[in-house]
């Protein structure tokens, strides 16, 4: 592809455009009218070496330099030009197929683009009406894209692209900003495959032993959590949280989310984490079907378990707690949403326990933010106090009860009288 640049200087990228027919009909557009602050002219008498009197459509005389006259010409050719013939239909042609990852490259009329979403030209992007007829292009890379910042995580649909400041030339040919949108950066790139992108995704998961409790796989050194898609983002296939180990059972991610190992936890390999996630990779919309049994091995896969009725085994002595809250169907601060309700029961019944305990403890972490839990803030002069043995019991329609500990949060404020700490909850974990 590279045969196809002309020329590269000062940021821009000249491209030969392919299209004979199409080059010839633009080097011979023609035109004799300028524009000046949009008022079309016409050159009526030459003053003198540098000057010339024209005439404006709107009957008015104006004095004009060759250097105006020269680059308004220009201008108005070009302008005239791309308002004539729509570049994205020859974007692919002489520079195409593109690609970008797991993805393809695509150019739209911007206008056009922004009004099929529903959206007006201006307000589908304010940047565009500064770049006039010479900048209405818009690049859209569609198909997949595996993250895997802090997560591994799997989206499909319209995902990249950019604004782009793209025309032809007075010679026919293409030219591009590459600041707003490189395109000879992806000419080397091939499309890749659905198997491609199945092997980059184990090359994420280390094999090697984990311990399953529903949604959540631990290892020695990381551990998975996978989210459900509907509470990440559009376009979302599956959203796997990595998190590192930090000390003990507990793990820690780049956002300082924590998660800690149930002690019934039951052991299994990383086909179990697979078996739940590449399934969802056949069935993307990209790509040619994958046979998954050449990288799970269902034989090691342990069935689901059928739900039993949960029975607490932990007698509860409720002087050994230093608080106890207790959180009824229409709690003090607030009625107990429906789902949480659900997960509640569901817990009790044993369907999908881990799932739901997820649930909970994400409702329960922001409820108890609530409540008069122990601080860490100090006034001027004394000891910041040691909650390192509090432990509260949090009890639950259902019969669900929670126990929970405190550390010390981020610092809030700092003045002459104290210094102000928020409270974290820590270990928030059911009572088994």
């Amino acid at each position: 592809m590279a045969e196809r640049i002309i020329e590269q200087k000062e940021g821009y990228t000249t491209f030969k455009n392919t299209n004979v027919k199409l080059v010839e009909e633009i080097k011979s557009t023609k035109l004799d009218v300028f524009i000046v602050n949009g008022v079309e002219m016409v050159i009526r008498k030459k003053l003198n070496e540098t000057q010339n009197l024209c005439l404006g459509k709107d009957e008015l005389y104006y004095i004009l330099l060759d250097k105006q006259i020269c680059e308004m010409r220009e201008e108005n050719l070009l302008t005239f030009i791309n308002n004539k013939f729509d570049i994205t239909k020859e974007l692919i042609h002489s520079l195409g197929p593109l690609y970008s990852g797991y993805k393809t490259i695509t150019f739209h009329n911007c206008s056009e683009y922004w009004k099929n979403k529903g959206e007006d030209f201006e307000r589908g992007n304010e940047n565009f009406k500064h770049y006039k007829s010479l900048g209405r292009v818009m690049s859209v890379e569609t198909g997949v894209e595996l993250r895997t910042n802090g997560a591994l995580h799997l989206c499909e649909g319209e995902l990249g692209g950019s604004s782009m400041f793209c025309y032809f030339n007075e010679e026919g040919n293409i030219e591009n900003r590459d600041y707003n949108y490189n395109i000879s950066k992806f000419f080397s790139n091939q499309q890749k495959t659905r198997q491609e992108l199945v092997e980059e995704i184990l090359s994420h998961i280390p094999d090697t032993k984990y311990y399953n409790y529903g949604n959540k796989w631990f290892s020695k050194d990381v551990a998975f959590i996978l989210e459900n898609e509907n509470d990440i983002e559009e376009n979302t296939i599956f959203y796997l949280k990595k998190l590192k180990h930090s000390h003990g059972d507990n793990y820690v991610d780049i956002h300082s989310s924590k998660a800690k190992k149930p002690k019934s936890a039951i052991e299994v390999t990383r086909d179990h984490i697979l078996s739940k996630i590449l399934p969802l990779v056949n069935k993307i919309k990209f790509g040619e079907h994958v046979d998954l049994s050449q990288y799970i091995d269902l034989s090691k896969i342990l069935p689901e378990k059928k739900a039993v009725k949960r029975v607490q085994k932990t007698k509860l002595e409720l002087h050994d707690f230093s608080d106890i809250f207790v959180i009824k169907e229409h709690s003090e601060y607030e009625d107990i949403p429906k789902e949480i309700m659900i997960a509640l029961l569901n817990i009790s019944e044993g369907i999908n326990s881990a799932i739901n305990d997820d649930i909970v403890s994400k409702f329960l972490i922001d409820i108890l933010e609530d409540y008069d839990l122990p601080s860490f803030s100090f006034d001027k002069g004394e000891a910041q106090k040691n909650h390192g043995k509090y432990i509260a019991l949090v009890k639950l329609p259902h019969n669900i009860n929670y126990t929970f500990k405190v550390e010390e949060g981020e610092l809030c404020e700092v003045s002459h009288s104290g210094s102000i700490y928020s409270t974290d909850i820590i270990e928030l974990q059911i009572v088994e």
